[in-house]
C-alpha cells in the first residue's frame, strides 16, 4: 500500500503527491530490484515522467549510462503526461497482488497530481489497482467529481457504538468488559469521532475514573456517567499543551510553521538559523514528549526522522499563538533556511526548493520575494509540465502588481495577459475574464496601447470556450477593428481564427468563411495543427453555404496532408470534418468509414468533446442510409456523454435529426415530442441549421396530418431562413416541400416559380444534387404517409359514425344524470368518471380552479397522489390552468416527463360557464397511444359544457345552503337579545327589512319587577356568586312565571325585569306578579343560613294601556 498524507504547502508543488507514493513503492527491497526492467519498458516516457519520478529512481537513471537525459525538457500536453504515467503503473502492478494507493486530504493535492489519479481511475481498468482518496464533506471540491464520474463517492459516518470495544481496546492494550451504558455514552460523548474517543479515555485515566488493578482495567461506571465531555477540538488541543515548556512550545510552533509535515534535520537547522544554540537531543525530547501526547507521528519516508502533526487543526492551533508580525518573521526565516545552501537562486539549479521558497514569502509582506520566487516556482512548473501550478504562481505574481500598479511596465503587462491565456488553456476561464477585465478596465488606453488589442482578443477567447458567443464575437470585433485603426497588421492568424470559429457557431458562415481564409493566410508552414484545423471547419462551412466546388478544394488538400498529423486528438477533428463532406455528398460508406476512425482517434485522445462530435457524422451516415436502428443507438450514446459532461454545442442537431429518423418512420407522436420540445430552444440558440431542420419537419408532421396552411406557415419559416444565412445545405429539403405543398394546393405558378427556382440553385451549386435527390424521395414518403392516413380515415368512417353515435348517446343518458346531483363530492365523482367511460381512458383527474374545499381548490382524482407521475400531471395542470386563460379549447397533451412515466394519450379540456373556465379535467391512458382524437376533444367539449352547468348549479346550492344556515345562526343569536314578539310587531316583513323610525301602536300590559335593597345585598357577594345568583333569579323565580303566563321579558335593568303582555293576555300580568311573590317565600323558606344569600324581597308593579313599540337611535346603532 502506498499512502501519501496531502498538506497545504504542497498544495501547489507539481507531482507533490504522486512523487511521494512512487517514493514509497521504491523503498521496498523488491521494487528497488525492479527499477532497471521498470525503466528499461518505459525508456520512451522517462523525460515526460521525470517530474513525478522518486529520487532513488533518478539516480539510477544518471549512473546507469543508457543514454536516457531527464534533464531535456519535453514539450508535452496534459494527455501525453497522463499517457505516460498509465504505461508507468502498469508496469508497477504485479498480477498476483493489488496495489493500493491512498491519498488523503485531497483538497490539499497538487492539481498535476490528481490529474494523474483520475486518469488511473479512468483508464486503468484491467490491472489490480486499487485507488483511495479522501476529503472532508465540506471541503469536497464538486467541479472535480463532476469532472470524474467513474469516481466512487462513499459517505462515511460515525463510527458506530458496535465497533467502539475494538478502538477502546486498542487504546488499553487488551479487551475490556465495560457495560453496554458505558458504550452508549462514549458513542454520545465522543460523536463516532476517533479523536474524541482518545481524548476522553485519557481524561478518564488522568480523573482516575478509569484505572488499572490486578491487570485489569477498573471503570467507576457511577463517576462516568456524572462526567461531562466538551467537544471542542481547539480546546482540547490547547489542553494537550499545556503540559509543554515555553521553550518546548517555541519548538512545536516553528515546525508547524515550517508546514504540517517537517524533517527533524531542517527543523535542527530552522532553530538555530540567527536564534539561541539548541542541542539536537533537545529537539528530539520535545518531539518524543509530543508524540506521546498524540500530537505528532513519524512517517517513513527515504529521509530518516520525517514527521507530521496528526491534524491540521493542530498545526492552526499552533500558529494561532503567533501574532501577524510573528507569523510573517517565522515564514521569512523559513525561507532563508531553505536558501542558506545555495549561493545562486536560477530555475536551472534543479536542487533550489523554488515552491518552498514561494510557499514561505507567500506569507509574507516582501513583494520583491513574492514576485521573484513565484516567478521561479511558475517557470520550474512549466518546465514539468503542470499548467495549473503554473497558473497559480503567475496569479500571485498578477496579485502583487495589482496591488502595486506603480510596479507595471510593459514586459509586467505582458506577463499578465500571457497569464491569462495559460489560464484559459486550464480551463480557469472565470478567472482569465476577471483579470482580462481588470486590466482591460482598470488601466488607461495610453498605457495598454496596442496591448489592448491582445487583451480583447483574449477575452474573446474565454467568452468563446465559455460558449458565450455574442460577447466573444463583440471583444473579436473590437480587436480586429482597433488594429485595423491603429495601422496594425495582426501577424497572428490566431485572432481571425478563433473570430472565424465564433461566427460558424453563431451560423454566420458567410463570415466565418472570410476570416478563416485571411487565418490561413497567416498560419506558418510549420504549425500544420492550426492550418488543417482551420482549413477543416472552413471546410465545412463552404458546405453549409452550399459552394461544393470550393469545398472540394479544400477536402482534397486536408486529405493529402492528414498523414502529417501524428496526434490523435487533431487527427480526430479532421476526419469528422471529411465524413461530415463524404456525407453530404452521398458517400455513405466513405462517410461512416472515416466517422469510425475519428472515433478511435479521439477515444485515444480521451477527449470526449472529439468523441461526441464523431458521432454526428456517424449518425449522419446512418441517417442517410435509413439505417434507423444503428442512428438511434449513436443518438443515444451522444446524448449520454452529453449530459455527463455538460455539453451543449450542436445538441439540437442531433436531436433534429432523431425526429427526422421518427418521421421517416411513422412515429408521428415521438416526432412531434422533440419538435415541440427543441423547436423553442433551436429558436434562441446561435444554431440556425437546426432551427431550419425542426422548422422543415414541423411542416412535414403538418404536411401528413393534410394541415397545409399550419405546413406552409412552418416551411415559408424555413425557407426565410435560409435565405438569410445563406444555408443552402437544408435548402433542397425545404424547396421540395414549398414544390409539393403548391402543386397539391393547386397553385401552378406558384409551384412553376419554385421549380425554377430550385433548378437555377442547383445549375449555381451543382453539389447539392445528391440533397435535393434526398429531399425528393423524404417529400414523396410524406406524401405517401398523407395518403396512407387519408385511407384509413376513410376506412375507419362507418366505425367512427358509430362510435361517435354511441358516445353522443352516453354524453346525453349522463347530462340528464348528472343534472339532478346536488351534493358537489357525489357530482365531481360522476363527472369524471362518466368522461372516462366515454372515453375510454384510464386514469382522470378534475380540478375546479375558484371553489374552494377545506382551503385549498377542490381537486378530485382516481390517481393515488404517491404514484410518480403524479408532480408530471400537477406541472401539466399548472401549464393548461395559464393555457386556458387565454383559450377554452381543449387540447392533447405531450410532454417529455408525462413520457418518462408511460403515459402514451393525454388530453385537457376546460370547464367554461359564460366563457369563463371554472375547472379543468385531465384524462390519461397508459395502454393506448393516441387514444384522443380530434373527434373526442370535440365530444368531450359538449359533455364538459353540461358537466360545468351541473358543477355551477350544485356549487351554488351549496352556497345558497351555506348561506342559510349562517342565516338562521344570526337568528337565533338575536332572538337571545330581541324577543320574537317584539320583532313581528316592528318587522313583520323579516328582519332585514327592520329600519329606523319603524313603529306600531298597541294595547298591553307591562310588568315591572325589581329586588329590594339589591345594592345592601350585592355588596356582601363575590362577583362570580352575584352572577350565579342573578341567573338563578332571572331564569327560576320570573323568567317562568312570565312565560307561563303568555309574557315575554323585553329588557333586563340590573337586577329589574321588565315585561310585556298582549292585550288578550291581560290578566296573566297579575298573575305573574302573584307567581313571583309565592315563589319568593319558598325560596327564602329553604335559604340554608351557612349560605351566602340573604332573604330577598321583590317589588312588583303592573299597568294597562296604550303604547307604541318601534326603533329608535342612529343610522349605525
Amino acid at each position: 500500500m502506498m499512502q501519501y498524507f496531502s498538506v497545504p504547502e504542497s498544495q501547489n508543488v507539481p507531482f507533490a503527491a504522486m512523487r511521494s507514493l512512487l517514493e514509497q513503492f521504491f523503498q521496498q527491497p523488491a521494487q528497488v530490484a525492479r527499477i532497471p526492467s521498470i525503466v528499461q519498458a518505459c525508456s520512451t516516457n522517462i523525460p515526460l515522467l521525470a517530474p513525478m519520478l522518486p529520487q532513488v529512481v533518478l539516480d539510477y537513471i544518471a549512473g546507469s549510462g543508457n543514454g536516457l537525459d531527464i534533464e531535456k525538457s519535453v514539450a508535452a500536453s496534459a494527455q501525453e503526461m497522463q499517457q505516460a504515467a498509465l504505461a508507468l503503473f502498469r508496469q508497477l502492478v504485479q498480477e498476483d497482488s493489488t496495489l493500493v494507493l491512498y491519498m488523503d486530504d485531497i483538497q490539499w493535492a497538487d492539481k498535476a497530481s490528481l490529474e494523474v489519479f483520475s486518469s488511473l481511475s479512468r483508464d486503468l481498468k484491467d490491472v489490480p489497482l486499487f485507488l483511495l482518496a479522501s476529503v472532508r464533506e465540506e471541503e469536497q471540491d464538486e467541479e472535480f467529481f463532476k469532472a470524474n464520474p467513474q469516481l466512487v463517492l462513499l459517505d462515511v459516518h460515525e463510527l458506530p457504538q458496535d465497533k467502539l470495544p475494538e478502538l477502546v481496546a486498542s487504546i488499553l492494550g487488551q479487551p475490556d468488559h465495560f457495560s453496554d451504558d458505558f458504550y452508549h455514552k462514549l458513542a454520545q460523548d465522543s460523536l463516532g469521532n476517533t479523536f474524541y474517543v482518545i481524548e476522553i479515555i485519557r481524561a478518564l485515566l488522568e480523573k482516575k475514573i478509569l484505572s488499572r488493578a490486578v491487570g485489569q482495567w477498573i471503570l467507576d461506571e457511577k463517576a462516568y456517567q456524572n462526567y461531562e465531555f466538551r467537544v471542542d477540538m481547539t480546546g482540547l488541543i490547547n489542553l494537550r499543551l499545556t503540559g509543554f515548556l515555553a521553550d518546548e512550545l517555541q519548538v512545536l510552533i516553528s515546525a508547524a510553521m515550517i508546514g504540517r509535515q517537517f524533517s527533524l534535520d531542517f527543523l535542527y537547522k530552522f532553530m538555530r538559523f540567527e536564534g539561541p544554540d539548541i542541542s539536537l537531543d533537545h529537539l528530539l525530547l520535545v518531539i518524543e514528549k509530543a508524540r506521546k501526547e498524540l500530537l505528532l507521528e513519524e512517517l517513513a519516508g527515504k529521509d530518516a526522522n520525517l514527521f507530521v502533526f496528526m491534524h491540521d487543526k493542530i498545526v492552526e492551533v499552533l500558529r494561532g499563538r503567533t501574532n501577524a508580525a510573528q507569523k510573517e518573521t517565522l515564514h521569512e526565516k523559513c525561507a532563508q533556511v531553505f536558501l542558506s545552501g545555495f549561493s545562486g537562486d536560477k530555475v536551472e539549479d534543479e536542487e533550489l526548493p523554488v515552491y518552498q521558497l514561494a510557499y514561505h514569502y507567500n506569507n509574507t509582506n516582501n513583494t520583491d520575494a513574492i514576485i521573484r520566487y513565484n516567478k521561479l516556482a511558475y517557470e520550474r512548473a512549466l518546465q514539468q509540465q503542470s499548467k495549473k501550478e503554473a497558473v497559480y504562481y503567475a496569479s500571485v505574481i498578477c496579485q502583487e502588481y495589482r496591488n502595486n500598479l506603480e510596479l507595471l511596465n510593459d514586459e509586467r503587462l505582458t506577463f499578465m495577459i500571457k497569464t491569462t491565456h495559460l489560464m484559459q488553456q486550464v480551463g480557469y476561464l472565470a478567472k482569465s475574464l476577471e483579470l482580462l477585465h481588470f486590466l482591460n478596465d482598470s488601466l488607461s488606453e495610453h498605457f495598454l496601447g496596442e496591448k489592448r488589442i491582445d487583451i480583447l482578443l483574449n477575452l474573446g477567447t474565454a467568452y468563446h470556450w465559455q460558449n458565450q458567443l455574442p460577447q466573444a464575437l463583440s471583444n473579436y470585433k473590437q480587436a480586429v477593428d482597433l488594429a485595423e485603426q491603429s495601422g496594425r497588421s495582426l501577424s497572428s492568424w490566431r485572432p481571425y481564427h478563433l473570430l472565424a470559429n465564433t461566427c460558424f457557431f453563431e451560423s454566420r458562415y458567410k463570415e466565418s468563411v472570410q476570416y478563416f481564409t485571411r487565418a490561413l493566410e497567416l498560419i506558418p508552414e510549420e504549425s500544420i495543427h492550426d492550418y488543417l484545423m482551420s482549413l477543416a471547419v472552413r471546410l465545412y462551412a463552404y458546405y453549409f453555404l452550399g459552394r461544393i466546388k470550393e469545398a472540394e478544394e479544400d477536402k482534397l488538400e486536408l486529405e493529402q496532408r492528414l498523414s502529417e498529423v501524428p496526434i490523435p486528438a487533431y487527427r480526430s477533428n479532421f476526419l469528422h470534418s471529411l465524413a461530415l463532406c463524404y456525407n453530404w455528398e452521398g458517400d455513405n460508406e466513405k462517410g461512416l468509414e472515416l466517422s469510425l476512425l475519428a472515433s478511435e482517434e479521439a477515444n485515444k485522445a480521451g477527449l470526449m468533446l472529439s468523441v461526441y462530435s464523431a458521432l454526428f457524422s456517424r449518425m449522419l451516415a446512418y441517417f442517410f442510409t435509413e439505417k434507423h436502428a444503428k442512428l438511434h443507438e449513436t443518438f443515444l450514446e451522444a446524448v449520454e456523454i452529453a449530459e455527463k459532461n455538460g455539453i451543449s454545442i450542436i445538441i439540437e442537431s442531433y436531436w433534429s435529426f432523431q425526429a427526422f429518423s421518427e418521421l421517416l418512420q411513422e412515429n408521428f407522436d415521438v416526432a412531434q415530442n422533440i419538435i415541440d420540445e427543441y423547436l423553442p430552444r433551436s429558436a434562441d440558440s446561435e444554431n440556425k441549421f437546426a432551427h431550419v431542420m425542426f422548422l422543415f419537419l414541423q411542416a412535414g408532421v403538418h404536411y401528413c396530418n393534410t394541415r397545409f396552411n399550419a405546413a406552409l406557415d412552418s416551411i415559408n419559416q424555413a425557407w426565410q431562413l435560409c435565405r438569410e444565412r445563406e444555408l443552402d445545405i437544408c435548402s433542397p429539403w425545404v424547396m421540395e416541400l414549398r414544390l409539393k405543398l403548391a402543386e397539391v394546393r393547386k397553385e401552378d405558378e406558384q409551384a412553376s416559380g419554385i421549380s425554377a427556382e430550385a433548378d437555377s440553385l442547383l445549375q449555381e451549386k451543382s453539389g447539392l444534387a445528391f440533397l435535393r435527390s434526398h429531399a425528393r424521395g423524404v417529400v414523396e414518403k410524406l406524401e405517401g404517409f398523407r395518403q396512407s392516413k387519408l385511407s384509413l380515415s376513410q376506412g375507419d368512417s362507418s366505425i367512427s359514425v358509430f362510435k361517435e353515435k354511441l358516445q353522443l348517446e352516453n354524453i346525453v343518458k349522463t347530462s340528464q344524470m348528472i343534472s339532478s346531483i346536488l351534493k358537489i363530492d357525489v357530482l365531481l365523482n360522476s363527472v369524471l368518471q362518466a368522461m372516462m367511460e366515454t372515453t375510454g381512458a384510464q386514469r382522470g383527474v378534475l380540478q375546479l380552479i375558484d371553489y374552494q374545499a377545506a382551503g385549498s381548490p377542490y381537486f378530485f382524482s382516481n390517481i393515488d397522489q404517491s404514484d410518480e407521475s403524479f408532480p408530471a400531471i400537477q406541472t401539466v395542470l399548472a401549464d393548461q390552468q395559464d393555457f386556458f386563460k387565454d383559450s377554452i379549447e381543449g387540447v392533447v397533451v405531450s410532454s417529455k416527463e408525462l413520457a418518462e412515466h408511460h403515459v402514451l394519450s393525454a388530453v385537457c379540456c376546460p370547464l367554461v360557464i359564460k366563457g369563463k373556465p371554472i375547472g379543468m379535467v385531465y384524462l390519461d391512458s397508459q395502454y393506448i397511444s393516441g387514444l384522443f382524437s380530434l373527434e373526442e376533444l370535440r365530444l368531450l367539449s359538449i359533455f364538459t359544457s353540461q358537466a360545468a352547468i351541473a358543477i355551477e348549479n350544485a356549487i351554488s346550492f351549496e352556497k345558497e345552503k351555506e348561506a342559510r344556515s349562517a342565516a338562521e345562526a344570526t337568528l337565533r343569536a338575536f332572538q337571545l337579545f330581541v324577543p320574537p314578539q317584539f320583532m313581528s310587531a316592528i318587522a313583520s316583513e323579516g328582519i332585514d327589512k327592520i329600519r329606523l323610525g319603524n313603529a306600531v301602536e298597541r294595547q298591553v300590559s307591562i310588568l315591572f319587577c325589581d329586588i329590594r335593597n339589591f345594592t345592601a345585598i350585592s355588596e356582601g357577594m363575590r362577583p362570580e356568586t352575584l352572577m350565579a345568583f342573578l341567573n338563578t333569579y332571572m331564569e327560576t323565580m320570573v323568567g317562568k312565571s312570565i312565560a307561563d303566563n303568555g309574557g315575554f321579558i323585553d329588557k333586563f335593568i340590573g337586577d329589574a325585569v321588565m315585561a310585556i303582555f298582549e292585550t288578550d293576555y291581560s290578566d296573566g300580568a297579575v298573575q305573574t306578579a302573584i307567581d313571583i311573590q309565592r315563589t319568593l317565600v319558598e325560596y327564602n323558606t329553604h335559604l340554608s343560613k351557612a349560605e351566602e344569600h340573604r332573604e330577598i324581597r321583590a317589588g312588583v308593579g303592573v299597568n294597562t294601556g296604550t303604547v307604541i313599540m318601534g326603533t329608535v337611535g342612529t343610522h349605525t346603532r
